[in-house]
Formats: structure tokens, sequence, C-alpha cells
């Protein structure tokens, strides 16, 4: 079955979130039987869905440092995205995950086990171990977390791996750690650390390699169809960038207003 190999790295951050959101949304209307996403983001922190931006959030330090502040349509915890940092995002039907896999917790352990198989065929040294299903550690330090979202019969897994990213602006923006801490929606605090140097293209056709085998998709590079940059533009514009969801989680938009004519 035919899948799509997308590589993009739009400038953004707004616009990277929405574009997840009109590729999940369109996927059943497309060609493709899965698509696999590789990008980048600029200096951003990213909150889960259902996060209170206050009690993540150093904002002080994100205005100081010009990083932008995002919110995504997945659950989990918060993140720093840059770019030494790269994402990858996996779409599939959920026929493919059952019954390997059924809810968030399962098809994100599936997946940390799957990124775990290559990186030790490019690492031939040092321990990894998955802590609450969907982070990743290597020697003990965190260097990969997922997140993943149900819509329909389409699942989205997305997850960070950590090759060049600042760590200073990554300890300093995220609040989870800090003796004053609080949240009712908490993300997980585990201390985090790049990769060693490896060739990131070669990792990358490794796990996408994978995919392949595990699921019977062959990916090819295709781009973005227009029906998808004209949904992410208007999801950007009217939803993503908007004080009303960053702020206060309010997905005033109705889904079905985006759908092409």
């Amino acid at each position: 079955m035919l899948g799509r190999w997308l590589e993009t790295n739009f400038e953004n951050v707004h616009y990277n979130l929405a574009l997840e959101h009109a590729i999940l949304f369109l996927s059943s209307q497309n060609d493709f039987s899965a698509t696999v996403r590789v990008w980048t983001n600029p200096k951003a922190v990213i909150l889960g869905r259902s996060q209170q931006i206050s009690e993540e959030v150093d904002l002080t330090y994100c205005s100081e440092n010009e990083i932008t502040i995002g919110r995504r349509i997945s659950g989990g915890g918060t993140v720093y995205h840059d770019l030494g940092n790269i994402n990858l995002s996996i779409f599939l039907p959920k026929t493919k995950l059952f019954p390997k896999a059924r809810d968030v917790k399962s098809i994100s352990r599936m997946f940390s086990e799957l990124i775990i198989n290559q990186l030790k065929l490019e690492l031939k040294t040092g321990t990894f171990s998955i802590y609450n299903e969907n982070s990743i550690l290597y020697n003990q330090k965190k260097f990969s977390g997922s997140a993943g979202y149900f819509r329909s019969d389409w699942f989205l897994h997305h997850f960070t791996l950590l090759f060049e990213t600042n760590q200073i602006h990554l300890n300093h923006v995220l609040r989870a750690g800090r003796s004053d801490y609080s949240s009712k929606r908490p993300s997980s605090f585990i201390p985090t650390a790049n990769l060693p140097p490896l060739s990131k293209s070669n990792l990358i056709k490794s796990i996408i390699d994978q995919l392949e085998n595990t699921f019977d998709v062959v990916f090819e590079f295709k781009p973005l169809t227009e029906s998808e940059i004209q949904l992410a533009t208007r999801l950007a514009n009217e939803m993503y960038s908007q004080k009303s969801w960053i702020w206060n989680k309010k997905r005033r938009l109705i889904e079905e207003r985006f759908s092409p004519s």
C-alpha cells in the first residue's frame, strides 16, 4: 500500500501545528494509506491540549528570548522545540494499529520500542528505557517524548528527537521540575539530554523503513495536497494563532467549516 513521506520546514510555529490538524482531518479523503511527516519548528514551547499556560510556561523567559508559545491538538505535557530537534508525525488508520495496540498508551509504547530498536543499531553503547510509555531515555536522560490523538478512524502519533536542542532554553522555559511547580494536568519532569552525535538522515530512514515493515506500507516522497494547505492556513489564522486557543483552550471553530468545498 502507498504511504506518503513529507519533509516540511515551515518557519511559522502555529502553521506547523495547524498542519498536523489539517493532515489528520483530511486523511480519509486523500490517496495515502498512511503519512509520515518529518519537520522542525523555530524556538517554541508547545502546550498539551488541556494544560494551563501559566502553570507550565515561564512567560517572562519566553518574552525575553522571543520563544513562541503554541498549543497542539493532542494531550500530554508541555515541550520545547527548536531547530536542534526533529519532530516526526505518523498518521495511520485505526485498522493498521489494531489489534497491535488499542489506546494512546499502548500505541506510544509500541512506537517507543520501535525507535529504541533503530537507535540501538546506530549507537552501540549506552542504555535505553521507556518512562510512562511515551518518554524515551538514554542513560537515564530523556531525549524523546510523544503524544497521540484519535480522530474518527485515524490516529496521529507525534514525537520529538533531541539532537542539538538548546538545553538552556529548554530548562528555563518549562516550569515542570521547579520547587513551586503545581499543575492540574502536569507535565512529567525528567532531566533531558541530546542524543550523541549520529547521522540524523540515517536514523530517520531506518525508522521509516521499520514503519514500512510493521504496517505493510511503502512510503514515497509526495507533497502536501492543496486541500491540506488551504485548511492548515485557515486553522493557523483562525484557531492556532489565537489567544482563545493558546491561552484558554477554546476551540470555537467547528471543523466541518473547514472542509474543502
